[in-house]
């Protein structure tokens, strides 16, 4: 390979062809790595402005479906579905045309564990409290029992 710029060109992560033109560059990446391009550049910061997150975790060659992960304040929220369809994947979509789809993506082991944790504990903080506290109030601090003594 002669070209200096093709040699710097083919050190890009996910390049895998360049083709000189006389008046044009075309350069071809690997979808994924397309993906993650634009997710980092163009989606990740817009959705960070909302205070959320947005993590790559699968491409699906065959259906062309693209599954990522919402955190932050994206996660759960009613709007994350919007967010989802309408910006998300009508980006992905126009620019690498083998996207086809975007879906989030199942909760893992550990999230699903954590989730059961926060569960468990705001149960404990709605309605439970301690035992013996009565009619299923928290129970009052021991400073503030002190106190009213």
């Amino acid at each position: 390979m002669a070209s200096p710029l093709a040699k710097r060109i083919f050190g890009i992560d996910g390049v895998t062809g360049v083709f000189f033109g006389a008046d044009f560059i075309t350069v071809t990446k690997k979808v994924v790595a397309m993906i993650k391009e634009l997710l980092e550049t163009r989606i990740r910061p817009a959705v960070a402005e909302d205070g959320g997150d947005i993590t790559f975790k699968e491409f699906d060659v065959d259906s062309g479906v693209v599954m990522v992960k919402l955190s932050g304040s994206c996660s759960g929220c009613p709007s994350s579905t919007v967010t989802l369809k309408s910006g998300i994947e009508n980006m992905l979509m126009h620019y690498i045309p083998e996207v086809k789809g975007v879906m989030e993506a199942p909760p893992d082991e550990t999230e699903e564990e954590g989730l059961k944790e926060f569960q468990k504990l705001d149960s404990q903080l709605e309605g439970g409290g301690k035992e013996g506290s009565g009619e299923g109030k928290p129970a009052a601090h021991p400073m503030a029992q002190h106190l009213s003594n």
